[in-house]
């Protein structure tokens, strides 16, 4: 790993490293310059203050920390006594102590001003914040006075001091030269190394009182609040700050370490003290073999003895090189990085935590102190070698990583996750990488590490587009074709890339559903309905909508065919209504063919009936002479009026009171007329006809003849019959009578037809009526039984022609009321409405031929569905032709989008390049932006406009209008099954290109390199 110091441990031993020769005295007071005795006696005086306040400054820190230890004692004493849910009172009162110590207050009151000094500019201003951090560093617990800092500006030379207020007028230079500003840099990083001693003695003291306590140190200790300086002290002073263990030693790695040297280190601090010279120290120096002190640090060290005598720190400071074990010499090596670093990246950031497990139960060593010097020595190994550490960590992730794949693979993980496996496999392992790699926070190790794992292997794949497009490239299949051929082997020809109209077709078929549209075009196919690819699914005729609205070539072609085929929906409803319902017959002319066939099978058997007489009856008299039976007969007789026949030879009667009555009179005589009558008639009929046949006129002219003496003949005995209101013997009347008498009753009956369901909603008095009528028939069928069949023989074709009048009016009904038409039809006669309900079906079908889909209008609601599925029970192709209905409901819409209702996107185009609309919206921005106002608006409208979209894909220019005039003919063949074959060749085509840059890439390669790259990088800095 990269170097990164132990938040918890790092300034937890004294700053070494010093260049040889620079020795450092600590702290080096400036000279003060007394210019009379005045000036002496009140340098004296401030010496004795400050060495009073530094007494009792002394007192102070020994009788705190006397206390601050005796009270960490009797909190550790209580704390053992106290359950596990107290440990956060415990780590709160610890921390309390610990804050109050003076060491950590001397050491957090002058760390800021100490890195405010080291950030000072080289300029006035900067100068005098380094005068006043360099005196709150040498005295955290004073206050700054403006004396002092005049005795740090005078500790310069004459010659310098003058030659930086030259500089600082001529704005070229500040208060200091840059040594000086150096050397009092050196200065204070030497006083806080003092200041650090001090307080690191007291943290690892409660650090270790906090684990005896059960509580993390973390909590009690914090982390170093020198970690965030650290850079900036590296950077100025031009060293690195050494990595220290848990108990703040230094971790040793390379050839040699600086250490201290007490012996050396008292030795020099008794010389200052006693007056010695600089020569005797560095006399003294060169027998120890060590390097010499600074002689002008040396004189200011004394000259801040004799202004404070009461000071009781060292002034001496002096370090020497240690000559390192071998393991700690091989340790310092790159290749001892990189494979320090490989095992890392191959245990996913817990080689720590395996190497202090393995310690701990080796030496007894408690676990988490075995963790934390292994991570110390981790990181210490790193700090050397950065890159090989790097490196390493890099190839051991890589190895991890595939040992991992291929564990998910064989647990089923990866076909599980599918395409998200390796984003998802990325983000586990930058996880569980995290999280061995932060010691302290392993959550947010982990939150950072998976992050870094997907974001990296992401950044990997996208880093293997230009990768994959170079192999891809004509030079470099050059050069792989011509290695073929130099080893005997042949170049396999690539998949050829597919058009722009292509690829953006296809790309859209797959971002839909190519199972679903070929599904479509299958079934269009099948059911015979001209469907388009553009017409399979709205991805697709969105994309058409953008290719007809980019190029007058591609709406011409949209045009042409999408507007006849808009034509055609009318044939192609009657063909669906053909093939599914049955075919659809002239109502007008199966009607009459009904009556016609009705009268023709009736006509013989009401004659012969019409010829028997039915004699009079009580039943019968008591019938006709009802209220009803008495209106029914002056029905009857204007209905015979009505059709020009004699209502007295029929037997129709006054009273005296007017009354219509029957008269049973003179039966015989009228029987006999009215045959002659009806034989009249025909004979002229057949006269007529024969007219148009040569060879049969003389028979018809010898029956007309005959024809006219039978009526002579009847109306002469008719003459010479009784009296009409003479009563005859024997009672009785014509069946034509009292049919006429029926037919009047049916009349008077109709006014309670109901016109929706054609039924008659009979009232009580309307019941009562209907029964006079069915026993006045029950009675003639009965006394003429001939007239019974000749009325069935009627009836039949009738009700015949009945249904298919109630089936022209079904496709208007409600359900409810349409089911209860149909309850109780006959098949016959259900089979005859759905005849008319074709019939009204393709009537409104053909009324809006030419104006909307007739699908749609005729079948495009529910309650149509509901019509369909009552009248047509058990019809198996229902369900055919309303998917043709929803297939051609997609064309109308296809046609509507594509083309529109009111302009042709023809005109649109040619519309566009005369409304000069671009033009228009600059010259809104430009008034917006020079009235002061923002151009929202317009800026809206043309970032979401359908141009926009449709730039976006299709791109500008002409390579987009060749897009377009290529994607027409593709989406809108109305041949579904060449659009269905020319879909599956396309989407073969460009699953072959894609597996051929799939191979070309290395998607996986690059994406774990990323992976690994990401997670290292994470580890490294965040922790």
């Amino acid at each position: 790993m990269a170097q990164q110091n132990n938040p918890f441990d790092q300034f937890d031993a004294p700053a070494n490293g010093l260049p040889p020769g620079a020795q450092v005295l600590m702290p080096i007071a400036p000279q003060v310059q007394a210019k009379d005795a005045t000036d002496l006696a009140n340098a004296r005086l401030s010496g004795q203050r400050t060495a009073i306040q530094n007494q009792q400054d002394t007192a102070l820190f020994e009788a705190q920390r006397r206390k601050a230890y005796a009270e960490a004692a009797n909190a550790e004493g209580q704390n053992r006594t106290r359950s596990g849910n107290m440990a956060f009172d415990r780590a709160g009162k610890l921390r309390n102590d610990y804050l109050s110590l003076p060491s950590v207050k001397s050491y957090t009151q002058a760390l800021p001003v100490y890195a405010a000094g080291l950030r000072s500019k080289p300029d006035a201003a900067g100068d005098l914040n380094l005068i006043y951090a360099y005196a709150k560093v040498m005295d955290p617990n004073s206050v700054v006075r403006e004396g002092e800092q005049a005795s740090v500006a005078n500790g310069d030379t004459f010659i310098n001091q003058k030659t930086a207020e030259l500089q600082k007028q001529l704005g070229n230079g500040g208060t200091f030269k840059p040594e000086f500003r150096k050397r009092l840099r050196e200065e204070m990083a030497g006083r806080m190394t003092e200041l650090d001693r001090q307080f690191i003695a007291d943290r690892v003291n409660f650090k270790q009182n906090a684990q005896r306590n059960g509580v993390n140190p973390l909590d009690v200790v914090g982390e170093h609040p020198g970690v965030r300086f650290q850079p900036l002290e590296e950077q100025v002073l031009g060293r690195k700050a050494p990595v220290l263990d848990f108990a703040g030693n230094v971790v040793a790695t390379g050839a040699t370490r600086t250490e201290r040297d007490p012996k050396a280190s008292k030795l020099v601090d008794s010389l200052i003290r006693s007056g010695g010279s600089v020569d005797q120290a560095n006399a003294a120096l060169s027998a120890m073999g060590l390097a010499p002190v600074n002689a002008q640090q040396f004189t200011a060290a004394q000259a801040h003895y004799r202004a404070n005598p009461t000071y009781k720190g060292s002034y001496g400071d002096i370090t020497r090189e240690v000559q390192q074990s071998a393991l700690n010499q091989a340790s310092a090596s790159p290749v001892a990085a990189a494979v320090t670093g490989a095992f890392n990246g191959l245990t996913g950031g817990y080689s720590d935590e395996l190497y202090g497990a393995a310690n701990s139960l080796l030496t007894g060593k408690p676990l988490t102190q075995a963790i934390r010097e292994a991570d110390a020595s981790k990181q210490a190994i790193a700090s050397n070698s950065p890159k090989s550490s790097f490196v390493g960590n890099l190839v051991g992730s890589y190895g991890s990583a595939l040992a991992g794949g291929a564990g998910a693979a064989r647990l089923g993980l990866t076909s599980l996750l599918g395409k998200t496996a390796p984003y998802v496999g990325s983000a586990a392992y930058g996880a569980v990488s995290g999280a061995g790699e932060n010691n302290d926070n392993r959550l947010l190790g982990a939150g950072i590490g998976g992050i870094a794992g997907a974001a990296g292997y992401s950044l990997g794949e996208l880093a293997s587009i230009p990768v994959g497009a170079a192999v891809r490239s004509r030079p470099v299949q050059a050069a792989i074709g011509q290695t073929r051929r130099m080893f005997g082997g042949s170049m396999p020809t690539p998949p050829s890339a597919l058009t722009p109209a292509e690829a953006a077709y296809a790309n859209a078929a797959a971002k839909a559903d190519p199972a679903a549209i070929t599904q479509r075009l299958s079934d269009a196919a099948e059911l015979g309905v001209p469907m388009s690819p553009a017409d399979a699914h709205p991805e697709l005729r969105e994309l058409a909508g953008a290719a007809v609205r980019r190029s007058p070539t591609a709406s011409a072609y949209a045009e042409n065919t999408l507007i006849p085929r808009s034509r055609g929906q009318i044939d192609r409803f009657g063909q669906a209504v053909n093939r599914d319902l049955g075919p659809a017959v002239n109502i007008p002319r199966m009607s009459d063919d009904l009556t016609r066939q009705a009268r023709a099978a009736a006509t013989p058997l009401y004659d012969r009936a019409y010829q028997q007489p039915i004699p009079s009856t009580p039943e019968l008299e008591s019938l006709l002479n009802t209220p009803f039976g008495r209106e029914g007969i002056a029905k009857a007789r204007t209905i015979a009026a009505n059709e020009r026949r004699s209502p007295t030879e029929l037997g129709f009667a006054q009273d005296a009171n007017g009354n219509v009555v029957l008269n049973p009179q003179p039966n015989d005589a009228v029987a006999q007329h009215l045959f002659a009558r009806q034989e009249l008639d025909a004979a002229q009929e057949a006269y007529r006809a024969a007219k148009s046949q040569p060879g049969s006129m003389d028979a018809a002219r010898t029956r007309l003849e005959q024809a006219r003496q039978g009526v002579r003949q009847a109306e002469a005995l008719l003459a010479r019959a009784p009296d009409p209101s003479v009563a005859a013997s024997v009672p009785t009347y014509t069946t034509q009578t009292l049919d006429y008498a029926k037919r009047g009753m049916d009349d008077v009956l109709e006014q309670y037809r109901n016109p929706i369901t054609n039924r008659l909603d009979l009232s009580e008095a309307g019941r009562a009526q209907n029964g006079v009528k069915n026993q006045l028939l029950g009675e003639m069928d009965r006394l003429n039984p001939v007239y019974g069949q000749a009325r069935q023989t009627y009836q039949g074709p009738v009700a015949s022609r009945d249904a298919l009048m109630r089936g022209q009016d079904a496709y208007n009904l409600a359900p409810d009321v349409l089911e209860q038409q149909i309850a109780g039809q006959t098949p016959e006669h259900l089979a005859q409405m759905q005849l008319g309900y074709r019939d009204s079906l393709m009537g409104a079908a053909n009324k809006v031929r030419y104006s909307s889909n007739p699908f749609e209008a005729t079948l495009g609601t529910p309650v149509a569905e509901q019509r369909l599925g009552l009248l047509h029970p058990g019809n198996e192709n229902i369900p055919r032709l309303l998917r043709t209905r929803d297939m051609e409901r997609d064309l109308a819409q296809s046609t509507s989008a594509i083309l529109g209702n009111s302009k042709t996107a023809q005109r649109q185009i040619a519309d566009k390049a005369f409304d000069g609309e671009g033009l228009g919206q600059l010259v809104d921005v430009g008034v917006n932006l020079a009235t002061g106002q923002v151009p929202t608006g317009v800026l809206i409208k043309g970032l979401t406009g359908q141009s926009v979209k449709d730039a976006y894909k299709f791109g500008v220019g002409k390579r987009a209008i060749a897009k377009a005039d290529d994607l027409a003919p593709m989406l809108l063949n109305p041949d579904p099954a060449a659009g269905q074959i020319a879909l599956n060749d396309l989407l073969t085509r460009a699953n072959q290109y894609q597996e051929y840059v799939a191979a070309t890439r290395p998607t996986r390669s690059l994406g774990m390199f990323g992976r690994g790259l990401a997670t290292a990088g994470a580890a490294q800095y965040g922790r």
